[in-house]
């Protein structure tokens, strides 16, 4: 295989790093936005808080490649068969998964922010709903899916590569 694929870690790394990037954001919701009564606010954190990462992701792919994640590790998303720059287009299609996802759990959450709120405040519901339990398993099965897809191919491309026409390199 050609080093230059060789991305497992660095990605990982990559994704920690934007993980991190985003963590503040709990913070905020657990000491600020918990208490809110306000269903507008309430309304607009669910919006915000949702589409945050999957917004950063795509316009820092579709404008350098890299997020601040990929940036640090020294990899970069290409155009699977030129290995030009990426569009948005590409960025988009990577991360339509997320997206379709985010665009259900949207509603979902707007329509039970009661829910919502037991879930930040740490007060578990007696059961889960069934929308959150299908989708915290097809969440385990998307992610073990991209892992086996990335370990299995000579350009080490994820699911989420193949539905983009990306390939991740380590940047020169």
């Amino acid at each position: 295989m050609n080093e230059r694929y060789r991305t497992f870690w660095r990605r990982l790394g990559a994704g920690f790093i934007d993980g991190l990037i985003f963590k503040p954001l709990e913070l905020v919701e657990k000491l600020i936005i918990a208490d809110m009564a306000n269903q507008l606010v309430v309304s607009s954190w669910i919006l915000f808080h949702t589409w945050s990462y999957v917004i950063y992701s795509v316009l820092m792919l579709g404008l350098r490649g890299q997020t601040l994640g990929k940036m640090v590790c020294r990899v970069r998303v290409l155009d699977a068969s030129s290995e030009a720059p990426i569009t948005f287009r590409h960025a988009l299609l990577r991360d339509s998964v997320p997206i379709v996802i985010n665009i259900i759990m949207t509603v979902y959450l707007l329509k039970n922010q009661t829910l919502y709120w037991q879930i930040v405040k740490n007060q578990r519901p007696e059961s889960l709903p069934l929308p959150l339990v299908i989708f915290a398993g097809f969440g385990v099965i998307w992610f073990l899916l991209e892992l086996i897809t990335m370990l299995t191919n000579k350009k080490r491309r994820a699911l989420h590569d193949f539905i983009g026409g990306t390939v991740v390199c380590k940047d020169a």
